[in-house]
């Protein structure tokens, strides 16, 4: 059945309304607060004599002299309300330890509040809500070095570059006061910053530093961290030959195409390829040129970010050469953000690289609204904790870029297998299963789609019967024996999508590759083609998607070109016996492939037997909404066969680095209910007043576990997909007796959680898809729907 039916429009019943909170969590039990008060006494008299020894003079009472840790008990939590009337501010918070600042006028008072905790003022406030603190300590040297600078320590007499990143306080006069005092620190060793850059959330600056430099850089109050710089990872590519003589190939592309930045090593741009799709092509590190010679141009030697771009361009590029004609379906941009030596600039920031191109080609180029960054640091695996850097800054740039409608997409990385060629046969895919194949930086970026990889499935070039060739993974749907699982920060389903990234081939004593199609840098002598293997060549595949969909769309909003690529995915039901378990969304599943392989074709129109409904807006922090579907038809229960009810949500929240309690500053969540009426979903959700509660005859209000009996069992449950920014859920049965009352509406309630986003940002962007569908294809629910809710419309989102 043809996907030929426009998307319909969900409906919401009523307006937002307050949602009530959560409970606040329970206090630690109860302890001697003579004697533990005591203890914290002394440790803050300590720790405060020694603050009052660094102190500086800063604006707004920030002293970063100020900072010191705060362990908590196991049960014990702390949020700024409670720290504020304590005279304290949260900088970074993980669940057992917080690091606060007192402001120097408060110094006075914490002592004061610790003699009346401690029992030693008669008649004094209890405080009790320093129970949840368990000791108190100053920060040392070794709290600000970065992973990278720990395992790759500064030698004697060696002079390299790094990454000084600084506490950011939300103020950016704060942030260039604490740069000019490092500066400064800096000029007595002779040394020069290289670079800066401010963020919303992250201040950094970059030095070639020796090591009696680092060591005073590490005792200064005003650094968060000092880090070795990232570095670029680049798999090799297999030449081949392709006869691309009489195929049709476009001049020039579709002036309405939609474009892609590419953040890579450059391009061969006058590739007969390339040449119809490119956009331009920028420098973005090295301003000088003193490192790099051959501008523009693709830098590695086997042409890593011609592949990227190639397949940016024309998506899949194996089927255009099957049909012999290649016509690009994107545009592309190229920002090389690497040197001659396939190195990022020593003394230019990568964050300020990747700011520098996004905003050259925003306010150049219109059609410009994908982002593609297929680069990765092998050394920065992810660990469950705070945000890495990088990832970091494009969440920071994705949040302010947002109103411009740009979507970024991030590869997940490829892991280097420790293993001989014939181990990584013999013990795929296990050995992916383990800590050292988690994501890499920036694979963890919250507000961007991350991609892993796939087999395309067996080699069709490769003469298997002559000679002992063995495909490492060798089927389709098995996941890339290169590729990185998740899960993301805080848990969030990582990657979320998954697309072809290519197959090893064990080729006696050595692995030789079965990749993705793409252009070849070297074309002189006619190699047009190569095929390349990495999970860098996935993620320009998703960003083609994106493209083609804006191109369709073009008034849609980034988060709803997010949410209905990510509905449309499907995860394969060929996986590993590892991964083979009977439910996709089991969780050991989802760290491997997301929500699946996405799907254009069924993300750019609807079907007869399968009907979208959209919304795109805004919703308030700490409110819900509620939509709903119309009354079910009939054929959808009627009819014999497997009907799915699949949600996805899309939103694109403020991040903030080093909060490891909730890196989103909004979160949000969603529940599909049946045979129920919305007033009585609305009792159960909304805020109620203490003189409402004191009017009931128990003075309990409803709550959502009332609901149970109504809610649907949407899969993955709630508890793990709300911990993303897009978020997937399905119910699917076949059951003809699956309870319903006939006539009613399916009701969702869509809730907005706000964490620690400042009041002054008042609501969230978000978009919703919801389908039905049927498996039998002669089932119309298409138009049944559309008599109800009509056709989507949006105004168009972009400033």
């Amino acid at each position: 059945m043809p996907r030929d039916r426009e998307h319909l429009a969900l409906p919401e019943w009523g307006g937002p309304a307050e949602r009530r909170r959560r409970q606040p969590p329970p206090r630690p039990p109860s302890r001697n607060r003579g004697e533990a008060g005591r203890r914290l006494l002394v440790e803050a008299e300590d720790l405060l004599n020694r603050l009052q020894l660094k102190q500086r003079t800063y604006p707004e009472g920030f002293n970063p002299a100020n900072i010191f840790r705060v362990d908590l008990e196991a049960q014990g939590d702390l949020d700024e309300v409670v720290l504020g009337r304590s005279g304290l501010r949260l900088l970074a918070k993980d669940p057992h330890r917080a690091l606060v600042v007192v402001t120097d006028d408060q110094l006075d008072a914490l002592r004061e509040r610790l003699r009346n905790y401690a029992g030693q003022v008669p008649g004094g406030p209890e405080y009790g809500e320093l129970d949840v603190v368990r000791s108190m300590s100053p920060l040392s040297a070794q709290d600000r070095m970065g992973r990278r600078l720990v395992a790759e320590p500064l030698q004697p007499h060696q002079e390299a570059p790094c990454d000084i990143e600084l506490w950011h306080t939300g103020r950016r006069p704060d942030c260039e006061q604490f740069i000019a005092t490092v500066q400064a620190v800096l000029a007595r060793h002779n040394i020069p910053l290289s670079d800066r850059w401010i963020g919303t959330s992250i201040c950094v600056c970059r030095a070639r530093l020796r090591e009696a430099a680092l060591r005073e850089l590490l005792e200064m109050p005003e650094i968060k961290e000092v880090d070795r710089p990232p570095r670029p990872a680049f798999q090799q590519a297999e030449l081949f030959q392709a006869d691309v003589s009489g195929m049709e190939i476009a001049q020039q592309g579709a002036p309405d195409l939609v474009g892609i930045v590419v953040l890579d090593s450059g391009l061969a741009s006058r590739h007969p390829l390339i040449a119809p799709a490119l956009g331009d092509a920028q420098v973005f590190p090295d301003a000088l040129g003193r490192r790099v010679l051959d501008g523009p141009n693709d830098g590695t030697e086997k042409g890593h970010g011609t592949g990227v771009c190639g397949i940016a361009a024309y998506g899949d590029v194996l089927a255009a050469l099957r049909a012999r004609r290649f016509v690009p379906s994107a545009q592309v941009f190229s920002a090389r953000v690497t040197d001659d030596h396939n190195e990022y600039d020593e003394e230019i920031l990568l964050e300020h690289q990747l700011e520098q191109a996004i905003e050259y080609f925003l306010s150049h180029y219109p059609a410009a609204r994908v982002v593609n960054i297929s680069l990765g640091d092998r050394n920065q695996v992810y660990a469950d904790g705070y945000q890495t850097r990088f990832a970091a800054a494009i969440d920071d740039l994705a949040y302010r870029y947002s109103e411009r409608g740009i979507l970024l997409v991030v590869s997940s990385g490829n892991f280097d297998v420790p293993f001989t060629p014939e181990m990584v046969k013999q013990y795929y895919p296990y050995y992916l299963d383990q800590p050292h194949a988690r994501l890499i930086e920036p694979a963890t970026a919250a507000l961007a789609l991350t991609v892993g990889g796939l087999v395309l499935g067996p080699v069709a070039d490769r003469n298997f019967e002559k000679d002992v060739q063995l495909p490492v993974a060798g089927e389709a749907g098995f996941p890339s024996p290169f590729t990185r699982l998740g899960p993301g920060v805080d848990g969030a389903i990582k990657p979320e999508l998954v697309e072809t990234a290519g197959d090893w081939i064990l080729e006696r004593d050595r692995l030789t590759e079965s990749g993705v199609v793409t252009l070849g840098k070297n074309f002189a002598g006619g190699l047009l083609l190569v095929s390349r293997i990495g999970t860098s060549f996935a993620a320009p595949k998703v960003a083609n998607t994106a493209a083609q969909l804006m191109r369709r769309y073009p008034e849609y909003s980034s988060n709803l070109i997010r949410a209905l690529i990510v509905h449309s995915a499907e995860v394969p039901q060929n996986r590993p016996s590892l991964w083979a378990v009977p439910d996709p969304t089991d969780e050991v599943v989802m760290k491997v492939y997301g929500y699946g392989q996405p799907d254009l074709g069924r993300a750019i129109a609807a079907a007869q037997n399968e009907p979208w409904l959209l919304h795109d807006g805004r919703i308030e922090g700490d409110t819900f909404r509620i939509f709903q579907l119309p009354e079910l038809p009939e054929e959808f229960l009627a009819r014999p066969g497997r009907r799915r009810l699949k949600v996805t949500l899309a939103f694109d929240p403020p991040t903030r680095p080093t909060r490891k309690d909730s890196y989103l500053g909004f979160t949000m969540e969603f529940a599909l209910y049946r045979n129920v009426d919305a007033a009585t979903l609305t009792e159960a959700y909304r805020k109620w007043d203490r003189d409402e509660k004191e009017e009931l005859e128990d003075g309990a209000p409803p709550g959502r576990t009332e609901l149970t009996h109504c809610n649907l069992k949407l899969l993955p449950g709630s508890t793990l997909r709300k911990k993303g920014t897009v978020q997937s859920a399905w119910l699917e049965f076949s059951r003809s007796n699956w309870k319903y009352e006939s006539g009613t509406p399916l009701f969702l309630v869509v809730v907005c959680e706000r964490r620690w986003a400042p009041r002054d940002i008042e609501d969230q962007r978000f978009a919703v898809v919801m389908s039905l569908s049927h498996d039998d294809a002669e089932v119309d629910l298409h138009a049944r729907i559309q008599q109800r809710v009509g056709l989507f419309v949006r105004q168009r989102a972009r400033v």
